[in-house]
């Protein structure tokens, strides 16, 4: 048993800052991050002899990260809420956020993200960063594929706003 301790916490000092940064991307806070993470682990802890290939735990271990996360931003609200009103910005302003965003720093990007409505940032953060299918974002949201579509098209517009609104200022 007190191998298996220094194994986890082995585990837990190798992973623990990059999930960390994984949850911070789906919260408000570094508090509620904690928290995601820490409830990951003990997930992952409780599951790695579920773990078939020991060279596929940081995807595995990811997802779960991401599920933990929203689940916990299912638990605390209605995660989406959709948005009707289509978002004006320039092309000019569309190019300009894209040159812009990739000289931010990765904590820069995360408080910009924190201006989005939360269901914006979940579905930008699954499709965008995690790299799921607008179907597998529905199948996890209960949503429409088509609505998961539509939400990352505004959900990407309203950051580049946001972008071109925060670097202007």
């Amino acid at each position: 048993m007190h191998n298996d301790q220094r194994a986890y916490e082995r585990l837990y000092n190798q992973y623990a800052p990059t999930f960390a940064g994984i949850c911070r991307r789906y919260t408000d806070s570094k508090d509620e991050a904690n928290d995601i993470l820490q409830e990951a682990f003990i997930k992952i802890f409780n599951n790695l002899d579920k773990l078939k290939e020991k060279s596929l735990f940081e995807a595995w271990a990811r997802r779960i990260v991401v599920n933990t996360a929203i689940q916990t931003i299912k638990k605390s609200q209605n995660l989406i809420s959709i948005e009707q009103n289509e978002i004006d910005i320039t092309e000019e302003q569309e190019q300009h956020s894209t040159e812009v965003m990739q000289n931010l720093e990765m904590e820069e990007i995360i408080t910009l993200l924190d201006h989005l409505p939360k269901g914006y940032k979940t579905i930008l953060n699954l499709y965008a960063i995690e790299e799921y299918s607008h179907k597998e974002i529905g199948e996890i949201l209960n949503i429409q594929e088509a609505t998961s579509r539509s939400q990352y098209h505004k959900a990407k517009k309203a950051f580049q706003k946001i972008i071109v609104q925060t670097i202007t200022e």
